[in-house]
């Protein structure tokens, strides 16, 4: 079961704080308790609803290949953005997604990036996305962000999801240790079928 939309707990919290009457201090009081234990309420309900996914997929949990629904996509794009942003080893920004990540996930991370494109040569340097994990309100993704020496840093980066603002990274980890980066992953995807021609028939003169 998916959470709330933020756009749904916007709305809930603006329509707290529209303009009202003036009201006792201690009515107003009131309120204020009230509308605290419902949004507690609600982040509890947010959080129990949800959803738990890692990709790629722990082994016999699914197909590596199945849909990878948001917020798979935005996490990946954000820790990209992030690792591009602090530890600047490379300045083109090509990235390496899961062994399995359509092509389509991969145009909607750099879309969400505004720049960026597949990995598709193992000489390229890249930011290797090797998992992500979703755990209700808090998230991880895995990376490979290129360094200037040649080598790569292996970062865990951690989310907290925001009541009004969504993921947020919250604390970095560099792993010491050396990891070597996979080939690239990206396939393309297929080529349009053409469309049969049209059969004229030509009657008989």
């Amino acid at each position: 079961m998916g959470g709330f939309p933020p756009s749904w707990l916007n709305a809930f919290v603006l329509l707290f704080l529209v303009h009202s009457p003036p009201v006792p201090a201690t009515i107003r009081a009131m309120r204020a308790i009230r509308f605290l234990a419902i949004l507690v309420l609600v982040m509890l309900l947010v959080g129990g609803c949800s959803r738990w996914a890692t990709h790629p997929p722990l082994e016999g949990t699914g197909p590596s290949g199945g849909t990878i629904a948001e917020p798979i996509p935005s996490l990946m794009a954000d820790a990209i953005r992030f690792a591009h942003s602090h530890y600047r080893g490379h300045d083109e920004v090509i990235i390496n997604l899961p062994e399995g990540t359509p092509a389509a996930v991969y145009e909607m991370v750099t879309d969400r990036l505004g720049r960026g494109r597949p990995m598709m040569a193992s000489s390229e340097r890249a930011y290797h996305v090797t998992e992500v994990r979703v755990r209700g309100l808090d998230a991880q993704v895995d990376l490979l962000s290129p360094r200037k020496d040649g080598y790569y840093h292996f970062v865990t980066i951690s989310f907290r999801q925001d009541l009004l603002r969504g993921y947020q990274v919250v604390h970095t980890r560099l792993w010491r240790i050396r990891e070597e980066p996979p080939a690239p992953n990206y396939r393309p995807p297929p080529p349009p079928r053409p469309e049969a021609a049209a059969v004229v028939e030509i009657p008989e003169s």
